[in-house]
C-alpha cells in the first residue's frame, strides 16, 4: 500500500472523527432525547439491500415531538497533491476527499462481494455501544453505472482507517483494475 495514502487516510478519519465528536457533544446538550450513529432502513424500493441501510449522524426529538435528523459533513477537502499509484495490479487515482463522502470510480465491481462488506462494516444487526463511537460506515451507495464505469460512495463514518484499507484490497481481491477515489465538493 502506498505510504502517502495510508497518511491522508489516517488524517481525513482523524479530521472528521475530531468533528464528529465535537458536533455530537455540542449537539447534545439541552436535548433530553436523542442518538447519534442511530441505524435505520431507508423506505426506498429502488435501492436493494444491503445498501438501503444507513446511519444517522445525529435525531433528536424537539420539544413539541417533532424528529430532527443531522447530517454532519465537512464539505471542504483539505488541499494535497493528486496521487497516482498501483496496488498490486489495481491502478489507483486519488484526489482531494472527504472521510464522510468519499466516491469510488471503477472499472468493474462484484456488487454481491460488496454486499457482504457493506454489511461487515454497517455491522447490521449489532448492537453498538451507547457511550462511544460504533466504528462503523454510515452508507454505501449502490454503484451504478456512468460512462463504462461504476461509481459509488461511501461514507466511512467511525469506521476506523483499515476499513479504508481493507476495502482497497477488497477491489483489488475482486479484480478491479482501476479505480479513482475523491469528494466533489459542493
Amino acid at each position: 500500500m502506498n505510504d502517502e495514502l495510508l497518511k491522508i487516510a489516517k488524517i481525513e478519519r482523524r479530521r472528521y472523527v475530531e468533528y464528529f465528536t465535537n458536533e455530537i457533544s455540542a449537539l447534545k446538550n439541552g436535548k433530553d432525547i436523542c442518538a447519534s450513529e442511530l441505524q435505520i432502513e431507508v423506505n426506498d424500493e429502488s435501492t436493494s439491500y444491503p445498501f438501503n441501510r444507513i446511519y444517522l449522524d445525529f435525531i433528536y426529538k424537539d420539544q413539541k415531538s417533532k424528529d430532527h435528523i443531522l447530517e454532519l459533513r465537512l464539505d471542504k477537502n483539505l488541499d494535497y497533491k493528486s496521487l497516482n499509484f498501483y496496488f498490486q495490479k489495481m491502478k489507483v487515482e486519488v484526489h482531494p476527499f472527504c472521510w464522510n463522502s468519499v466516491e469510488f470510480m471503477v472499472d468493474k465491481i462484484d456488487v454481491s462481494s460488496l454486499s457482504g462488506w457493506v454489511i461487515k462494516w454497517l455491522k447490521i444487526d449489532e448492537e453498538l455501544p451507547d457511550d462511544e463511537l460504533g466504528e462503523v460506515i454510515h452508507s454505501c451507495s449502490e454503484p451504478g453505472l456512468v460512462d463504462d464505469k461504476y461509481s459509488f460512495a461511501i461514507d466511512f463514518g467511525s469506521a476506523p482507517e483499515n476499513c479504508f484499507i481493507e476495502f482497497l484490497q477488497f477491489l483489488c481481491d475482486s479484480n478491479t483494475g482501476f479505480v479513482r477515489i475523491e469528494t466533489s465538493e459542493a
